[in-house]
């Protein structure tokens, strides 16, 4: 790629980049980059990039394949009748709970993973876990600090609610000083639920059934924003023209729509009825292999279409944005491995409509057919920002 190109979204200097922006989010796997992106547009973008791969559909795959932090998902613990939080790994049978202190009445259950725990040593993962929460709660009491407070609005079909002290990390990753997340439905008294969880002490029993292994069908809820998610996948659009054709001739110049929405989605936003999740049928058809991610770009009547396949055809996103055909190809299809520079790309001159596109935002047995998910539903957020002059 060439070096002092000016930034392709802004057009001002590039001469200080070092990285670079990600053709495909790292978050996703991604590992080629552009340094034709300058350091304040590449900021920016972080917020698209985590509202695609930690807040919108895709990133219950994500968590899955990659095993980061994902939207609210939940197993249910019949025993005591309540959801928990619980994340989903590659090649799953049941969902697997995050470690997690829940307020239940005057009771206080310590709930976790149990291979994970019997992995490290059951007396020293509670040891540990209760050193951890007790430095949190502290830090919170003396200077507010520690925990993140996060109120649902949507409680889970099945299960109740109760408060819950949880961090969505595995052992390996705690360390002193993490952060933990209480998440609860009802409004509560933050100081009361704070020394509740300060006069806990770990016990552990190894025959207690709150280290079973969960239900099959685990429920998601997922709150994420329709116009961050397709400005992402429009800035995903045209970081791969960039580097399939030139930063010379994708830029604010020749995509000044297109750009500009990637940057502020001020004008010109897709329209979400036609633009969003694929439905089965288009990931059968994009024969995306395994452990790969593939695009497919296509030039018509002055809009190029982009289909985005995600983790060997798991997931799809299609977005649509206005731009020129610039060289005389109509189609590039690009195929990407996860965590891999080996790209393949393909370019056709002639490109042979297939099936139309179906799209859709709120049925995950449809955008995710390999996970059997009960999706509780989804908080569309309203984007608040001040708009630069």
């Amino acid at each position: 790629m060439p070096v002092g190109v000016n930034c392709i979204y802004c057009g001002g200097s590039t001469s200080g980049v070092r990285r670079g922006e990600h053709v495909i989010p790292e978050a996703l796997g991604g590992t080629r980059t552009l340094r034709c992106v300058c350091g304040s547009c590449n900021g920016e973008f972080s917020v698209l990039d985590k509202e695609l791969c930690s807040r919108s559909p895709l990133s219950i795959v994500v968590q899955q394949e990659l095993g980061t932090e994902s939207a609210m998902l939940w197993d249910y613990n019949e025993e005591y009748g309540i959801a928990l939080e619980a994340r989903i790994l590659r090649g799953f049978l049941a969902p697997v709970l995050w470690p997690q202190l829940v307020l239940l009445g005057p009771k206080t259950l310590f709930l976790f993973d149990q291979e994970e725990a019997e992995s490290v040593g059951l007396e020293d993962y509670a040891k540990a876990f209760y050193n951890l929460i007790q430095r949190s709660t502290e830090k919170w009491l003396t200077q507010s600090k520690g925990i993140i407070w996060e109120r649902i609005r949507q409680p889970p079909i099945r299960g109740r609610f109760p408060p819950r002290f949880f961090s969505p990390h595995e052992y390996a990753d705690w360390k002193r000083g993490m952060t933990f997340i209480c998440r609860y439905l009802d409004p509560i008294e933050r100081e009361q639920i704070v020394h509740a969880v300060r006069r806990w002490k770990p016990v552990i029993r190894r025959s207690t059934k709150a280290t079973s292994l969960g239900v099959l069908d685990p429920e998601a809820l997922l709150s994420f924003q329709q116009d961050l998610i397709l400005r992402a996948l429009v800035k995903i659009g045209l970081n791969l023209l960039a580097y399939v054709i030139s930063p010379t001739d994708v830029n604010s110049t020749t995509f000044p729509s297109a750009t500009k929405y990637a940057r502020w989605g001020t004008t010109g936003m897709p329209n979400p009825e036609n633009n969003g999740f694929v439905t089965d049928h288009t990931l059968s058809e994009s024969h995306c292999p395994t452990d790969a991610h593939k695009f497919e770009l296509v030039y018509s009547n002055q809009l190029w279409r982009l289909v985005a396949v995600f983790f060997g055809g798991r997931i799809g996103i299609c977005v649509r944005f206005p731009g020129p055909q610039i060289t005389e190809y109509v189609r590039y299809g690009i195929v990407a491995p996860v965590k891999s520079k080996d790209w393949t790309v393909e370019k056709s001159e002639v490109y042979l409509p297939s099936r139309p596109i179906s799209t859709l935002w709120d049925d995950l047995s449809v955008m995710i057919p390999s996970m059997p998910i009960r999706y509780r539903g989804s908080e569309k957020r309203v984007e608040q920002r001040r708009l630069r002059k």
